[in-house]
């Protein structure tokens, strides 16, 4: 093992060591509003996040970005190969980019400000180029000319979807080490789309989807479906018996890549798997802190008798 990896394996486990952790998000999540989440967050690696508030979308943005920063730290530690792997992890940011930006191609107003893009610098496979698109149009182009592949459609719709099952690709390819999370992102993605309102089974149903073989394609309802994936990819569906259950799926998804991040950083020598294991640590727990801050918002507001708008 390369003593870059090495260097990049010890900055890696120092950087997951600080994040909230599973049990940390529910302590937010029980937090009565976002003052006393920013409160909570105060002192931790969110420090920047907690002094963001009093937005909700600001303050998870700032979360993001604040995993973001130690991404792109990380990638900074690891051999010039190996940079590959983190950028394929940091694809979850270049899809929120992107989706800013189709939803504001169509807005007819100003709407509200907004947090601005991620700043991904060299992690960017997508954004430096697709940030230059003025239309759907354009945008679809973008993200065709890269390792993304033509994500399909011409609504913002077709297009996130696309999107999600590039970025399951992507990391297929790219985490030797964890095939299945790109398997199992790419069947919960597919499962949505063609069994909740309004996805676009049509497009997706024409797409060569890497990790889920081709069984699935003549299934029409989602026990037939989930039997028809490889355990690779069924894992995901662990708990889901209905179609209003597949939000189970992607709790599933988020928790195995935070379990697996923490396995990879505990078992593997210092190398390529414990940098893995450090990037998927961070990055789920700034999804994990992202819906605790939620949850303590609407559990404020439902107290108060009102709908979270």
């Amino acid at each position: 093992m390369s003593g870059d990896w090495i260097a990049g394996a010890v900055r890696g486990r120092g950087l997951a060591r600080y994040q909230l952790g599973s049990s940390g998000a529910e302590r937010l999540a029980a937090c009565h509003g976002i003052d006393d989440a920013l409160a909570m967050l105060a002192g931790t690696t969110y420090e920047r996040a907690a002094r963001a508030g009093p937005n909700l979308e600001v303050v998870q943005h700032a979360v993001g970005a604040q995993a973001l920063w130690h991404l792109r730290i990380l990638a900074g530690w690891v051999p010039p190969g190996g940079v590959r792997v983190i950028q394929a992890l940091a694809g979850w940011f270049e899809i929120a980019n992107v989706e800013d930006m189709a939803v504001a191609a169509l807005r007819a107003d100003a709407g509200p400000p907004s947090p601005g893009p991620f700043e991904l610098g060299r992690l960017s496979t997508l954004w430096r180029r697709a940030r230059r698109s003025g239309t759907l149009a354009e945008l679809r182009d973008a993200v065709a000319a890269t390792g993304w592949r033509d994500p399909g459609g011409d609504t913002v719709e077709g297009l996130l979807v696309g999107l999600w099952l590039g970025w399951a690709g992507l990391l297929h390819q790219a985490v030797a080490e964890r095939r299945e999370w790109g398997s199992g992102l790419a069947a919960m993605v597919l499962a949505q789309d063609r069994f909740l309102p309004g996805g676009v089974g049509r497009q997706t149903s024409l797409r060569r989807v890497q990790g889920v073989g081709d069984r699935w394609r003549d299934t029409t309802d989602l026990e037939s479906y989930i039997a028809a994936l490889p355990v690779a990819a069924a894992w995901v569906f662990a708990g889901v018996g209905r179609t209003e259950e597949l939000w189970l799926a992607e709790e599933t998804w988020w928790g195995r890549l935070a379990e697996d991040g923490a396995d990879l950083i505990r078992t593997e020598q210092l190398g390529r798997g414990t940098v893995v294991g450090a990037a998927a640590v961070i990055l789920a727990d700034a999804h994990l802190t992202q819906v605790a801050l939620s949850r303590a918002v609407r559990s404020r507001a439902e107290g108060r008798g009102h709908a979270l708008v």
